[in-house]
């Protein structure tokens, strides 16, 4: 089995969100908005309107709410704490120019760079506008309010610029401003605070003075010097920077100028009018604003507390937070949307009026709105508003800032909160902010839902045509899911395992809840309500999302990891977490949780914040009572109405209880009410104590019977509840996992003994009352006191106990009254029966301490000291203990019995049955009545349950309870654990699970996880969680679910991995667990429910208000998606393993499995389920279907997997199959070897050709990429010597004669392992086939790489190597051969000339291949009719490949024994021999016809089996051996093939082979005279031909005859493929009178038509049905003939054409070398001819002629044939001919060709010289006169040292000889006569031209005569020699060799003149293209040039 991955890792492809790019647009949305509003601003007045409504559309937009567009004050207010610059963004932070602030670093990572900018402008034009608006409004001369107006306009401006500057400190000129609005606003200190911050930046380098300074710091400076002089600050005067800045000053002109604001008024001028020179008290008092972020009960209690906490560190907050105030401050609650407002604020709002105050409103309200989208508390984190952060005026607002220091406090004096806080938070994993309105940036997944459900549903559709729609949709999810319950319930049923239930009873648990009303049977309805309840609650939590519960279930927040999910690595925090465990849920174990509602959202808080405003309060009265609200009942008056006092005690509360104890309170009100009672501690005590006080005096009081007022109860439940708070918090900061130090400790454990006395004495002195509330106060108290004595150190254990026995006592007697305190986690409950479980607690408190405190790490001993504990089946006791076991198990059978009579209940019996003593239960059984013994006997048979107790108890009936023995400490224990809650078994069953990994025992390990998966699936259905509140019912399940996923994991991890996993499960653990992880997928499958039902738009989808809800709902579904799909893996592990253990239930167990592995994978798979948990269930089910493929069926699922898993299609065409959603993924080499006999099941029945177009191919092409070549063993690499040995040896005849005979055979090596089995199953043989198919069927036009035969012959290899009997292999093999030969000779002929060896050897391997082949055919291949058709293929094949052998191009070279000699020894001693006798040609044809004659057996049908037979024996007839073949059987071979060959279907040429073969052997014979002309019309009657033409009787008639047929035949060959007709046709013509020039001309014309054209390009294609390389034998021959026939007709031009073309094209010519000698010679001929040049005329003309004279004309009469007016044929015939010398190269023999060249130019020189002597005799004689002159001087100079035959000067005599006449002695003697190479190298210099405007120095390029040739170059010896010194001769190039390729084009030479040879016609055509492809057809075009043949087309016979 392979491995698996880790299962709770999730793909990255498994994510589905998109790019979010909403910031980007809202940024430029917000550009275009800050645009508009700038534009409308500086229209000036009569746009302040529009410009208004521009600037709040601004500010309303998205990015003033992202968090890094906030003030780091804003920021604390709204988080709680200040951004960590460092830990989010690092060193990414980098300012870049003015827009580095706080807020512009804040957003630099995580924002574009232009959203600081706009941030800063808009805040600084928006200031700006208000302020242009107020001036409008003082031009406008209103001046009603007009000191309100600037008041608030400069407020609403300085709110502006300092959030600008906050974005942007670097702008003196907007310092500069906002200093000017402080002096409006009369405030020196902000005035001083802005003019030195324009100084700031300058530092110490104002030490110049003015001068140094800009103009504008200029100004402030001396502003800054006039504040500090009306300040009377002398010590900031006299320091440097302001005593020289007093030394310089700016003119008042200027200064007048720099006033930003002239306008307004200056402070001095507002000093009369200021509120606080009017009040001779100096600051009046006021009162602090504040500000609710949030209408909740926990917001206004931390805003509260932050304003407490400030005043008591003295703290006086900068901005708008604090501000100092006089005495006798007040507290003013500000709601969000004006709740709690007082009458004189909205007064003052009625006054404001204009456009400036309407702008202040809208900031107001834009925050108002900001702060009422955040519903809870919870909420702070996201909700942002776009409120300034300066507040000025006589109220100051303090809000949240505060809260940044209380952590000091904590710190300094009020530590003791510090370990208050409630669970901690966590965002989603994306919780990124987005928009709040679900466009842009939701998930693709929501928009996906919300255009399904629109586009499908209209306004117009009724309800029920909805509901069909909906229904329409959701059938396919219903259809899938009714198979999956009735077939996974039947085989549950089977196993006695229930909780999976129907289809319908889950749909009805999801649809209402009301539904349990209409069930008849109340306990069927009670059963169904456990069952369904934890369903209904978790489509509670789906459809009621927010981020807290993706916390909880994503991250495990709020829970204590009983599962030990969360794995400690010291051993310490282990156990700690153990006994914390421990110790509470021992105290609240089995308790039910109050069914109390959550007090959330502002319920009572604006009736409190409006009782608040209208008193004059300190705030710690305010937060006393903030307290009373929430610690206090409602209080009633004497006469039972609700008392009306100045307090706001019990405004949440009811008559009988608090709101402390009738809701539950949220974790941060909770966390609030613990800070406050702590941090004001002391004032609560001293306002309590007065009570205390008061209530001592109030007896004395009482005068005339009148009372005390009866307000006592409110103080006295104050201080009870004060005092359980106090203990609760007491008990958590001394858990053993707390950190509190110990000064926290002491500090708390004195409240708790203060408050302690403090409820003493109040109840105490409380009047009875006649509901009892009181009574329950001091029950509360005792139980109170009961636990502070249990966590005391000096009170005994006993003592506690009893406290506890006492209390149960007195609840019973009050008749057991349960108190519910939902908000306390010490005491949550206060009864009777959790008297009695704390007191079990107490008792078994030493077992569990020892348990989890103990350092003993042996896991045998704790596994001694859990496992009686969790598991008392386990337990095995010694023989005196036994009979404490059997009475165990008879109190189960009483419990039994109780429960049978408990559903009636007139037949209900106490419940201390279960205490009494068996004997008395025995004897209260027999005294049942009647009626209750036949309810018991319905279920029990209670007859048989009293026999079964009397012989379990013996005869000791006497009910006296057993000694004490370790059984009654299990059954206590095991008692306690049973009545506690889940997550302390859960800690035990995690300990014990430790142990026994410790000891390495895998399957208690996996039992460990089932049952702690068991415990909580029971959980759900127990009173604690059926009977708690739905908000806590939500919460639980969420922490459960959480642990049951880390559970789960890790079961199905065992169970999947560890083959022994289940040693420890029987069938009673099986059947339990499988009951609980059926209840799991129930309640699973119940989410799949939902999804499908949001998907088709039947529910409405997710939409929250936040956006990063969204994301932590994904990950959510995702989570509980992969649940479900570990669960059902998992579920069927368990029934394998049940199905094993009860094996008579399942006789056929494997259909059974795979019935369910079905179900389940069409379930998830319809659901895109199947990529979860890392397709752990496709993974396993491919395993499971590959174990159980002997199944009938099993093919379509496996295909279905393979698809889901790898994408592999297999099977399209016969099965259907699904999308499931899947991403493929690449295949493993195991998986590869294990799917490969189903992959080769499919294919086994589908043609090989057909396999390449399936979607088979890529998948096996995928296979063999993942399998890879086989690793080499010796055995094979043995069998691979042999194989190679004998494929590479020679060809024995007698081996080809046994093979006919079935006998011939390899010996091998047998092959074992893992590539003999690949090859047994046919793999290799499939992949070499397929190789080879498709390189056989495509249609290739040019040479392409055999990269596919390569393959397919290795693969083939692979499997002979492995066994090499497989007939069909070696068949492939040699057909392989067969491709590789013929891919060498099809497109060039270079191969058969120049590498004959490598074409010989590829025969050979083909002629072993088939040799092989045919004899393990014969022996051992089945006799089916399909192997029979492909036998005979094989003998048409090898049959075709010996022929082919024999005849030219390959003509028996692969048959020759030359390099295959043999050693012998023999009486001469050693001697070499060749083994065997050589095949002859006639052994080879006669074998050949054999093998036709043995495939026309099978396949007598098949033309091509009769042509080629009749070819063999046309051979064999004609050979001079032959004795045994007649001319009639050749003949009928061909008419057979003639009548078999296939009808001409359309756009398909006709087959011509056989038809012209037939005429073509006919006409041989009767021009033989072997048979008559009548005969021989009568035979080629068989063609359709012939039909038509008057038959010949006579010999006359014949030829016409023929030629008639001939052209018949060349006519129907409209592609003009077939060239042997032409050929034969030519014979004809010419052979019979070849000396005739009309017949050469004849002949002539027959070849240009079609195979030679006018440019002697020749034409010589393959047809279909022709060997491979016989193309090339016929261009020799044809090109030969062509030859002659131009000599004959003496046509020079086309010849010479033809010559050239002939060289530069070798690989087109078989033998090109005997062509080329043939044309060289044939092109001579003709030249000399043509020319008249008599053969050696050198030695007639220049026998008599000296050296010198020689040199002399020589020289004359090239000078005179370079010049360009030169003409002459001789001289055109010596270049001709040394042009063909070079274009020789040397392939053939130059003495021929140098013969001519001498020849002619004798002939050139004897006729040109007397001329030329004649011309320039004067000239000669003038020079002979005057010899000495210096003109003959220096030409004799010249010429001597180009002449070879004079001496050289003496300067050139070697060195060495330094006696000139010595070394004239050793100078060799001058040459006299001309020589042969002296005429040659004359001539050669002849083919140059001058160079135009050459110099004498210069020399002439080279030549670029060049060819193709191949063969050496011409020697140096017979290269031209370089022209003469006085010379400087040009390049005369030929032209036509310009397009040889690889070579450039012509050079600067250019051609020659017209008509010579110079200038070629390669580049002309007597045709088009587009004539061509008429003609010819659309390859003949692009084919042309090559002259290379095609596979496809026409036929033509082959008459070799």
């Amino acid at each position: 089995m392979s491995s698996f991955n880790a299962l709770n890792i999730i793909p990255d492809d498994d994510s589905d969100s998109d790019v979010d790019n909403t910031k980007e647009i809202q940024i430029e949305e917000a550009l275009k908005l800050y645009q508009n509003a700038l534009k409308l601003h500086a229209q000036g007045p009569s746009h302040l309107a529009e410009a208004q409504d521009a600037y709040q559309a601004l500010f309303r937009s998205e990015i003033f709410q992202y968090p890094e567009s906030l003030s780091d004050a804003r920021h604390l207010e709204i988080y709680g704490h200040l951004p960590d610059y460092d830990n989010e963004y690092g060193d990414n932070v980098v300012e870049s120019g003015a827009i580095a602030a706080s807020g512009g670093a804040r957003g630099a990572d995580s924002a574009p760079s232009t959203l600081p900018q706009i941030l800063y402008l808009s805040y600084k034009n928006h200031g700006q506008f208000a302020l242009d608006c107020l001036k409008y409004y003082m031009k406008s001369g209103n001046d009603q309010a007009l000191g309100e107006q600037i008041n608030n306009s400069a407020k609403i401006a300085l709110r502006c610029f300092s959030e600008a500057l906050l974005r942007d400190d670097s702008d003196a000129e907007l310092w500069r401003r906002a200093s000017r609005i402080g002096g409006v606003l009369e405030s020196r200190r902000l005035v001083r605070y802005c003019l030195e911050a324009v100084l700031d930046g300058e530092g110490d380098t104002v030490g110049s003075g003015l001068a140094a300074l800009g103009i504008e710091e200029g100004y402030a400076g001396d502003e800054l010097k006039k504040l500090l002089r009306a300040m009377s600050d002398d010590l900031s005067i006299h320091q440097p920077l302001i005593s020289r800045l007093g030394r310089k000053h700016l003119s008042p002109l200027l200064k007048k100028r720099m006033d930003p604001y002239s306008y307004l008024p200056h402070p001095s001028e507002r000093a009369g009018s200021s509120a606080v020179a009017q009040n001779p008290l100096g600051l009046p008092p006021t009162r602090k604003s504040i500000d609710v972020v949030t209408s909740t009960w926990a917001a206004l209690g931390r805003s509260i507390l932050d304003v407490v906490v400030a005043e008591q560190q003295g703290y006086i907050g900068s901005g708008s937070a604090y501000r100092a105030s006089g005495a006798g401050s007040g507290i003013l609650i500000s709601l969000p949307g004006g709740e709690g407002q007082s009458d004189e604020e909205m007064a003052v709002e009625d006054t404001m009026e204009g456009p400036e105050t309407q702008l202040l409103g809208e900031f107001a309200a834009a925050d108002s709105r900001s702060r009422r989208d955040s519903k809870d508390d919870d909420a702070l984190e996201t909700a942002v508003t776009s409120d300034g952060d300066v507040q000025m005026g006589d109220a100051t607002v303090i809000g949240a800032e505060g809260r940044e220091h209380e952590d000091t406090s904590k710190t300094q004096g009020g530590s003791e909160a510090s370990d208050m806080t409630s669970r901690k938070r966590k965002s989603s994993p994306e919780s990124v902010q987005g928009p709040l309105d679900g466009g842009r940036g939701r998930s693709k997944r929501i928009r996906a839902r919300e255009s399904n459900a629109s586009a499908v549903v209209s306004a117009e559709v009724s309800a029920m045509e909805l509901a069909n729609l909906f229904e329409e949709k959701l059938q396919v999810f219903v259809d899938v899911d009714e198979y999956l319950f009735e077939c996974l319930g039947n085989l549950l049923d089977k196993l006695g395992v229930a909780g999976l239930g129907t289809l319908n009873d889950l749909k009805l648990a999801i649809s209402d809840e009301g539904v349990y009303a209409t069930i008849d049977n109340e306990e069927e309805g009670k059963q169904r309500r456990e069952h369904d309840t934890v369903i209904q609650d978790l489509r509670k939590i789906l459809t009621r999302w927010d981020d807290d519960k993706g916390n909880v279930i994503l991250y495990g927040d709020g829970t204590d990891d009983p599962g030990g999910r969360a794995q400690t690595s010291a051993a310490g925090g282990s156990r700690n977490a153990g006994l914390m465990a421990f110790l509470e849920h021992a105290k609240t174990g089995g308790r039910k949780v109050a069914n109390r509602p959550l007090l959330s959202g502002d319920q009572g808080l604006g009736k409190f914040a409006r009782r608040i405003n209208k008193q004059w309060l300190h705030v710690n009265e305010v937060a006393f009572q903030w307290l009373e609200c929430l610690l206090v009942k409602e209080q009633q008056s004497a006469g039972g109405k609700p008392q009306t006092l100045p307090t706001s005690a019990g405004l949440l509360g009811e008559r009988d209880m608090a709101s402390y104890s009738r809701h539950l309170w949220p974790d941060g009100l909770k966390e609030a009410v613990v800070q406050t009672v702590v941090i004001l501690d002391s004032f609560i005590y001293e306002k309590i104590s007065s009570e205390i006080t008061n209530r001592a005096l109030g007896p004395k009081l009482n005068d005339g019977g009148r009372s005390y007022p009866r307000v006592d109860s409110t103080y006295t439940e104050m201080a009870q509840t004060i005092f359980e708070l106090h203990l609760d918090i007491y008990t958590s900061i001394t858990n053993p996992s707390s950190e509190v130090d110990l000064a926290t400790r002491i500090a708390q454990k004195d409240r708790v003994a203060r408050w302690c006395m403090t409820a003493s004495d109040l109840i105490s002195m409380q009047y009875p009352d006649e509901d009892g509330v009181e009574d329950h106060l001091a029950l509360r108290y005792l139980w109170s006191c009961a636990l502070y004595a249990s966590i005391s150190e000096d009170v005994s254990r006993e003592h506690v106990i009893a406290c506890f026995e006492d209390l149960k006592t007195q609840l019973q007697s009050a008749g057991n009254p349960v108190i519910d305190l939902p908000n306390n986690a010490l005491m949550p409950e206060v009864s009777a029966a959790q008297a009695e479980r704390e007191i079990s607690r107490l008792k078994t408190t030493d077992f569990f301490l020892n348990i989890f405190q103990s350092q003993n790490s042996n896991p045998a001993e704790v596994i001694e000291i859990l496992e009686p504990v969790l598991d008392p089946r386990a337990v095995r006791l010694e023989p005196e203990d036994q009979h404490m076991v059997d009475e165990a198990e008879a109190r189960r059978l009483v419990r039994k019995i109780r429960d049978a009579l408990t559903k009636d209940e007139t037949l209900s019996i106490p419940e201390e049955w279960e205490n009494l003593p068996l004997g008395e239960v025995l004897t209260a059984l027999r005294g049942l009545s009647v009626q209750q013994a036949n309810a018991v006997d319905t279920q029990l048979r209670l007859g048989e349950v009293i026999s079964d107790l009397t012989e379990r108890l013996g005869k000791d009936l006497s009910g006296s309870p057993p000694p004490a023995t370790v059984m009654d400490q299990i059954r206590e224990m095991s008692a306690f654990l049973e009545r506690g809650n889940a997550s302390l078994r859960l800690f035990l069953l995690q300990k014990l699970r430790k142990a026994y990994d410790a000891i390495d025992y895998p399957p208690k390990v996996f039992s460990c996880y089932l049952k702690s998966v068991e415990i909580i699936m029971k959980e759900f259905k127990t009173s604690t969680y059926l009977e708690s509140s739905s908000e806590h019912r939500q919460f639980t399940l969420l922490k459960w679910l959480w642990t049951l996923e880390d559970l789960v994991l890790r079961a199905l991890s065992l169970s999947l991995n560890d083959p022994n996993a289940f040693d420890c499960m029987d069938q009673e653990h099986l059947a339990s667990s499988m009951s609980a992880l059926a209840e799991l997928s129930r309640l699973l499958h119940s989410f799949a429910l939902y999804e499908d039902a949001v998907n088709v738009g039947q529910l409405p989808p997710f939409e929250p208000f936040d956006y990063a809800f969204v994301q932590s709902f994904t990950a959510v579904a995702s989570k509980l998606q992969e649940m479900q799909v570990r669960t059902w893996t998992l579920q069927y592990t368990l029934f394998r393993e049940a199905i094993a253990q009860n094996q008579d239930l399942f006789t056929e167990p494997a259909p059974v499995l795979i019935e369910f592995l079905r179900a389940v994978h069409h379930a998830i798979g319809i659901r895109m389920l199947c990529k979860m948990s890392n397709k752990v269930f496709l993974r396993f089910m491919e395993q499971e279907l590959l174990r159980l493929n002997h199944v009938e069926g099993w093919e379509q699922d496996m295909a279905q997997v393979l698809f889901d898993l790898h994408g592999i299609k297999l099977g399209s065409g016969t099965y259907e199959l699904h999308n499931h959603g899947c991403q493929p993924e690449p295949l493993d080499r195991v998986t590869a070897l294990q799917i490969m006999d189903f992959v080769l099941l499919l294919v086994r029945g589908i043609n090989i050709k057909d396999l390449a177009k399936t979607e088979y191919k890529p998948i096996i092409d995928k296979l063999h990429q993942v399998i890879g070549i086989p690793k080499q063993t010796a055995t094979m690499i043995h069998n691979s010597r042999i194989f190679d040995a004998f494929i590479k040896s020679s060809i024995n005849p007698l081996d080809l004669y046994k093979s006919l005979r079935g006998e011939g055979e390899l010996s091998r090596v047998v092959v074992s392992g893992e590539s003999a089995s690949l090859a047994e199953r046919g793999w290799y043989f499939l992949n070499g086939h397929m190789a080879l198919a498709k390189w056989r069927s495509a249609k290739r036009v040019t040479p392409a790489p055999p990269e596919d035969v390569n393959i397919a012959i290795m693969s083939f290899k692979f499997d002979l190597h492995n066994g090499m009997n497989g007939w069909e292999t070696w068949y492939r093999l040699a057909q392989c051969y067969d491709s590789l030969l013929e891919e060498e000779v099809l497109w060039s002929a270079d191969t058969l000339n120049n590498n004959k060896e490598s074409v010989n050897l590829l025969q050979r391997h083909a002629i072993h291949s088939y040799t092989m082949a045919t004899a393990t055919a014969l022996r051992s291949a089945d006799p089916s009719p399909e192997t029979t058709q492909k036998i005979s293929d094989m003998f048409s094949d090898f049959g075709t490949r010996m022929y082919a052998s024999s005849r030219p191009p390959f003509t028996m070279e692969a048959f020759w024994l030359d390099n295959f000699k043999r050693l012998f020894s023999g009486a001469q001693g050693m001697y070499e021999k060749h083994a065997h006798s050589e095949l002859t040609e006639y052994k080879a044809w006669k074998f050949a016809s054999v093998l036709f004659k043995k495939a026309l057996a099978a396949k007598p049908d098949y033309w091509m089996n009769h042509y080629m037979l009749g070819k063999c024996l046309g051979k064999m007839y004609n050979s001079p051996e032959q004795t045994e073949v007649t001319i009639t059987e050749v003949l009928d071979c061909y008419i057979r093939a003639i009548e078999t060959v296939p009808e001409r279907r359309d756009r398909q040429d006709p087959i011509f082979e056989p038809h012209y073969k037939l005429v073509s052997v006919v006409h041989k014979l009767v021009q033989g005279e072997k048979m008559e002309p009548s005969e021989g019309s009568t035979v080629l009657e068989a063609t359709p031909y012939a039909r038509k033409i008057p038959p010949a009787q006579e010999l006359d008639t014949w030829e016409p005859y023929i030629l008639q047929i001939l052209k018949k035949l060349r006519s129907a060959d409209k592609a003009n493929w077939h060239h042997r007709m032409i050929d034969r046709a030519a014979h004809i013509n010419y052979d019979e009178s070849s000396a005739d020039l009309t017949a050469a001309m004849a002949a002539r014309h027959l070849f240009s038509q079609q195979i030679f054209t006018k440019t002697m390009t020749w034409q010589v294609w393959k047809p279909e049905y022709e060997r491979a390389g016989r193309h090339f034998v016929y261009t020799s021959k044809y090109t030969t003939f062509f030859l002659k026939l131009l000599e004959q007709l003496k046509d020079r031009g086309n010849m010479e054409a033809l010559v050239k073309r002939l060289r530069r094209k070798p690989s087109d010519f078989w033998q090109h070398q005997e062509v080329w000698k043939f044309a060289c010679h044939t092109y001579l001929k003709l030249l000399r001819r043509n020319g008249q040049v008599p053969e050696a005329h050198d030695d007639t003309v220049f026998k008599s002629v000296t050296l010198d004279e020689f040199q002399t004309l020589a020289q004359r009469l090239e000078s005179w044939c370079l010049m360009p007016s030169t003409s002459h044929p001789t001289l055109d015939l010596v270049r001709d001919v040394v042009e063909l010398k070079k274009l020789n190269g040397g392939l053939w023999k130059n003495t021929i060709i140098d013969d001519l060249a001498i020849d002619a130019y004798a002939k050139l020189y004897e006729t040109l010289v007397p001329e030329i002597q004649a011309k320039t005799g004067g000239e000669q004689q003038q020079e002979r006169r005057d010899p000495m002159s210096l003109k003959n001087l220096m030409m004799n100079v010249e010429s001597t040292s180009d002449t070879p035959g004079l001496p050289p000067p003496l300067q050139a005599i070697q060195p060495g000889f330094e006696d000139p006449a010595t070394a004239l002695l050793h100078l060799p003697k001058p040459r006299t006569r001309v020589g042969r190479r002296d005429i040659l190298r004359r001539a050669e210099n002849l083919v140059t031209k001058p160079a135009v405007q050459a110099t004498h120095q210069s020399r002439a390029p080279t030549s670029h005569l060049t060819t193709t040739a191949v063969g050496p170059i011409a020697s140096p010896a017979l290269a031209p020699t370089s022209a003469p010194r006085d010379r400087v001769p040009g390049p005369a190039l030929l032209q036509a060799v310009s397009d040889i390729p690889g070579r450039g084009a012509e050079t600067a030479g250019g051609s020659s003149a017209a008509g010579s040879v110079h200038d070629s016609a390669d580049d002309e055509s007597e045709l088009s293209d587009e004539e061509v492809d008429e003609v010819y057809g659309p390859k003949v075009n692009e084919l042309s040039e090559s002259g290379t043949g095609h596979g496809g087309g026409a036929t033509t016979g082959d008459e070799s």
